[in-house]
């Protein structure tokens, strides 16, 4: 598909599919799948967000990425493998002069890890921003101490770019600095190359 001469802001909502593994856009549906999925608090140790304590709390959470939604500021999806709810991510407006577009809020359960979900839903969500809309850049960040997150963007194919210092802060009140990473529009197709000769290698069925 031929990609936009001027991207929008954000790309508009839309259900991504790559074999078992869907994403579609983030309802309020999902609040039971995403509180089973993520009732874990190592998927919580490094998020903004505390660990919700019953599908309330977590309904809270999905309420306010969808107000975000609203406010045209975040995309968000649910991730499920065989129909079943295993995580979120969502599309960011990073910066109102960027060229590009954010790629976070990515929690995964952890029957998940080590599966081939998160390169699956990242491989979908690169290509539908650069192969779709054809924005310039895709940024993705995380907690400069998740040395787990940071290697797992790293190898996505991603190139570092610096440190935000007392970016924000944890739940605990501690300062993070976030590791910033990106992938150009012109370096996709390599990536691309690499996250799918990577899918080839490894099963969907959680692990």
């Amino acid at each position: 598909m031929v990609a936009m001469e001027s991207p929008p802001r954000l790309p508009r909502p839309a259900t991504l599919c790559h074999g078992d593994i869907r994403l579609e856009p983030m309802a309020l549906s999902h609040v039971t799948g995403l509180h089973v999925a993520l009732d874990d608090p190592s998927v919580w140790q490094w998020l903004r967000d505390k660990q919700p304590v019953d599908q309330i709390a977590m309904g809270a959470i999905v309420v306010a990425a969808l107000e975000q939604q609203d406010a045209g500021m975040r995309v968000p999806f649910v991730i499920s493998v065989a129909g079943t709810v295993a995580g979120t991510t969502s599309y960011f407006d990073s910066d109102p002069f960027s060229s590009g577009i954010e790629i976070g809020a990515s929690f995964i359960g952890t029957p998940w890890w080590r599966s081939n979900v998160n390169t699956t839903a990242k491989l979908l969500m690169l290509g539908h921003a650069f192969e779709v809309y054809g924005y310039e850049r895709i940024l993705l960040k995380t907690d400069l101490s998740n040395e787990r997150s940071s290697k797992a963007i790293a190898r996505l194919g991603a190139a570092k770019e610096g440190v935000l210092r007392h970016h924000m802060k944890r739940p605990d009140g501690s300062w993070r600095d976030s590791v910033l990473f990106s992938i150009l529009l012109d370096e996709w197709p390599s990536v691309k190359d690499k996250l799918e000769a990577a899918l080839a290698k490894h099963a969907v069925a959680p692990q």
